[in-house]
């Protein structure tokens, strides 16, 4: 059961999957019944009972999660969802469902089945805006209360090879995650931890001048509604209440950092963020893949925002996949129903 759509589960039917193939024989046999629910839950009655042509189907103007059941059939991709008997009875005799299916709605990106990403991918997951959503302060941040249990799962599951790789700090991320410790690249990867239970390594960066620290602080607080958030090596402008404030941190932050090139000015999510070049969520990834427990496998990465873009180049140029949560899940709950489902495959924790 590699990249079957559970359309008959009872979470949010109108949320799509990223990707789906043709199921096998066993998730016909096993849960025909439970499949029949969910496809009829989502279309009414239309089934179609022409054979189909091709691997997969597409409905792509119907409601639910089959509306987004994409894949590379034949017919008319609009009308046609999966017959029970005809699907049956090509299952047995077709060739092998492909390693990678197609996201829809991304031209040229795809991603692992469920099966394929477990045996062979490592996973590397943003926090803010990827795992949870951007909240009005950067300590207001909900964390779902299954998520801790469902990267658990993945992480006993993958032999350890998942990793967050955050501007966060460390501290911060495991406060945030508790129980749960995983390995991790903290601070654009100013500090690794390369095991759960570990001890992070601090790279050897550059850390702003204490009087950026002052400059930067002190002009947060003549703004109602902005934050000032300190880092081990840098330091972020939080906008968030205060939006029109931008444009003035901006400037500032761009005069402190044309005194010293070692550093730059990171837009963020109503934020600026100054932070040393040499600590990047690429350099992050390259490091935590040359060693136990990732080297070998695959890099995985999903990210949402300007900061991300360096690890997805990194993950893709080292023959992995780079995903960014607008375009392959929506939003951070289209995320985490995708790790729910991974976890559940798994045999681990519960959907969220």
């Amino acid at each position: 059961m590699e990249a079957w759509p559970r359309l008959g589960r009872d979470d949010d039917d109108r949320r799509s999957r990223p990707c789906a193939a043709l199921p096998d024989p066993a998730f016909l046999d096993r849960d025909r019944d439970r499949a029949r629910r969910g496809v009829r839950r989502a279309l009414g009655d239309r089934l179609d009972p022409e054979p189909l042509h091709g691997d997969a189907v597409a409905a792509r103007d119907l409601p639910g999660r089959a509306g987004r059941i994409a894949g590379a059939g034949g017919g008319d991709p609009h009308r046609r969802v999966l017959s029970r008997a005809s699907a049956h009875d090509r299952v047995r005799n077709r060739e092998p469902a492909p390693r990678f299916c197609h996201l829809p709605g991304v031209t040229g990106t795809t991603l692992p089945a469920p099966g394929e990403l477990l045996r062979r991918f490592a996973l590397f997951l943003d926090f803010d805006g990827t795992l949870v959503e951007i909240a009005p302060t950067p300590d207001a941040v909900r964390v779902d209360p299954a998520l801790p249990a469902i990267l658990a799962s993945l992480h006993r599951r993958l032999g350890g090879a998942v990793a967050l790789i955050s501007g966060r700090p460390l501290e911060t991320l495991d406060a945030f995650l508790a129980p749960v410790r995983l390995p991790a690249a903290a601070e654009h990867g100013a500090a690794l931890r390369r095991h759960g239970d570990g001890q992070p390594e601090h790279v050897d960066v550059p850390s702003v001048p204490d009087a950026w620290r002052a400059q930067a602080e002190a002009l947060a607080s003549r703004v109602p509604g902005a934050i000032y958030e300190p880092k081990r090596h840098g330091f972020a402008l939080h906008a968030r209440r205060a939006p029109a404030a931008m444009p003035t941190f901006e400037a500032a932050l761009r005069a402190l950092i044309a005194e010293d090139d070692r550093f730059l000015l990171l837009p963020a999510h109503m934020a600026w963020e100054v932070k040393p070049h040499a600590a990047d969520k690429g350099t992050a990834l390259r490091a935590l893949m040359a060693g136990v427990p990732f080297h070998g496998r695959t890099p995985l990465f999903v990210g949402d925002d300007v900061t991300d873009e360096a690890a997805i180049a990194a993950a893709e140029a080292l023959g992995g996949v780079g995903l960014r949560v607008s375009e392959a899940f929506g939003d951070p709950a289209g995320v985490r129903a995708w790790l729910a489902d991974l976890a559940e495959e798994a045999g681990g924790a519960t959907a969220a």
